[in-house]
């Protein structure tokens, strides 16, 4: 990703972001990828790198407390739906008319915010891993809604969750990263999802190597990203997930008609991945946006990194019948 093309912006609540922007080409919409935890706008660089040329408008912020963005240490400035706020306001900012957005995980929740408050400023919406969320009524609701077999909230969850969990995580930063990007995937029902197996791997700073499909050098990317950035404002995310706060902004700004997706949509799922259950959210989909697209990808959690060519084929192939 070109770094020239980042740039900055303040919003409305005082908070700077940065973020990745190439203008359109005419004819063609922006692309708004909105990136998971614990990653920034870097999550996306092979879909920009595969879209840019094709002359795709290319949209991607880091979130608060990632990247390059503002830092606020307050779980109210976390929320999902003051996210989509900002966001909005960006593109404002930016002038962008016709947009595609497109999510994973918590970016997944965060575009649902946009598809029920904004849905006449985009073209379509693109979930991957995590479907349509279309309220937060608490961590616990939310993750036995995502994986029910687990039966109660994720141990990984609840750790990074902690106040200073982060230090922990800081300090040993590559425990952190090689628990969240796998090498093998039995590592996650091993470590991630038991209570206490999460704060036992990282604080034991265990180490299971680089996945192959990350390369050496997105590898040292991301790790120097976070040690730049650091992981103490990333984890206000969780700590936000147990408070009130999404619950109580989603009630307040979330009317019973907006749940529903009123604009064209696809769902790619990850048919590996243990946290974001494909059979769940097809379920979910077909209630809440039943003319969606489903496409079910072999791949886990990280499909974008894991499947990057189908990925990107089954994106284009969407984006073609929009045009």
């Amino acid at each position: 990703m070109d770094p020239t093309l980042y740039k900055k912006t303040t919003v409305p609540r005082g908070f700077t972001y940065h973020y990745y922007y190439s203008p359109a080409a005419p004819g063609k919409p922006t692309l708004l990828f909105l990136h998971s935890f614990p990653t920034s706008s870097y999550e996306w660089h092979r879909q920009v790198e595969h879209f840019q040329p094709q002359g795709y408008g290319i949209f991607v912020p880091d979130y608060l407390g990632c990247g390059g963005s503002s830092k606020p240490d307050y779980v109210e400035a976390y929320t999902f739906v003051a996210l989509g706020h900002d966001i909005v306001h960006l593109l404002d900012v930016a002038q962008v008319d016709t947009v595609v957005g497109i999510g994973h995980v918590w970016g997944s929740v965060v575009l649902s915010r946009l598809s029920s408050l904004y849905p006449d400023r985009f073209k379509g919406f693109v979930w991957l891993a995590l479907w349509h969320i279309p309220v937060f009524s608490g961590v616990k609701d939310f993750a036995r809604s995502i994986a029910p077999a687990i039966g109660d909230v994720p141990g990984c969850w609840t750790y990074l969750g902690e106040e200073n969990a982060y230090l922990a995580c800081e300090k040993n930063i590559d425990s952190f990263l090689q628990l969240l990007y796998p090498v093998a995937p039995e590592i996650w029902p091993e470590w991630l999802i038991p209570a206490g197996k999460t704060k036992e791997w990282i604080e034991g700073n265990r180490q299971a190597g680089r996945p192959q499909w990350l390369t050496q050098e997105e590898y040292a990317t991301m790790r120097d990203i976070l040690v730049r950035s650091g992981l103490k404002w990333r984890n206000i995310y969780y700590s936000t997930a147990f408070s009130n706060a999404n619950h109580e902004s989603d009630s307040r700004e979330i009317r019973q008609e907006a749940m529903a997706v009123r604009r064209p949509a696809l769902y790619i799922t990850a048919t590996r991945d243990i946290g974001c259950l494909a059979s769940i959210g097809k379920t979910v989909m077909a209630k809440h946006a039943p003319h969606a697209k489903i496409v079910e990808i072999d791949a886990g959690h990280w499909l974008q990194f894991e499947a990057t060519e189908q990925v990107n084929r089954e994106l284009e192939v969407w984006l073609d019948t929009l045009l």
